[in-house]
């Protein structure tokens, strides 16, 4: 599979280099191939890096991301803010060299993204001089969670930070995500700080 510039993706799902997972799924659902319901179809997963044929896509998805973020704070969802964020993300990523946006593919089309950044020294107070790595958002649209894709593209950003010099990896979660906070954790993550606030209105 190529993505729509014409390039080879940098990672397939499944076994590195090239692996064509079959998908079965159930007769309520339809696969995003076109394939009839309740059947099988052979599909290839891809992780690319973000490319300008993919904005629309990416914005939609930096949407969907900010509107679970919303829901989970308890907030109302704002279109603008959204958009705002995706212009954000995309400004940021063109001006910084050391940051990147990876999409996960569903064919021809965007069902997940991850950021990752490359700082010359840490975000927190640590006794880690060397250069670290930070995972600044993950985010896969709900049908694709829970089948380790989500995983397949944390793992394709940890490897792209430590092919740059990185000795450590840091990530930023809330406490009230639990699910989060245990996914991280099964992924090697540990607990290096507490950041506490106080709600003063």
């Amino acid at each position: 599979m190529r993505s729509r510039d014409g390039a080879m993706p940098t990672l397939l799902f499944g076994m590195h280099p090239s692996n064509i997972l079959p998908r079965i799924f159930d007769r309520a659902s339809q696969c995003s191939c076109g394939a009839p319901a309740n059947g099988t179809c052979v599909t290839m997963m891809a992780i690319v890096p973000y490319a300008k044929e993919y904005a629309d896509d990416f914005e939609h998805l930096v949407a969907a991301f900010r509107a679970f973020n919303a829901e989970g704070f308890g907030e109302p969802f704002s279109p603008e803010r959204a958009h705002q964020e995706y212009l954000e993300r995309i400004e940021r990523m063109r001006t910084d060299d050391d940051c990147e946006i990876l999409l996960l593919i569903d064919g021809n089309r965007p069902v997940g993204f991850l950021q990752i950044t490359v700082l010359d020294r840490p975000p927190f107070r640590t006794p880690v001089k060397e250069r670290v790595g930070t995972i600044d958002a993950i985010f896969l649209l709900p049908a694709y969670r829970g089948r380790g894709w989500g995983k397949t593209l944390f793992e394709e950003g940890e490897r792209r930070l430590i092919g740059r010099g990185v000795s450590h990896i840091d990530l930023d979660v809330t406490v009230f995500n639990r699910s989060a906070c245990a996914w991280y954790a099964r992924m090697g993550y540990e607990v290096q700080h507490i950041r506490m606030s106080k709600n003063v209105h």
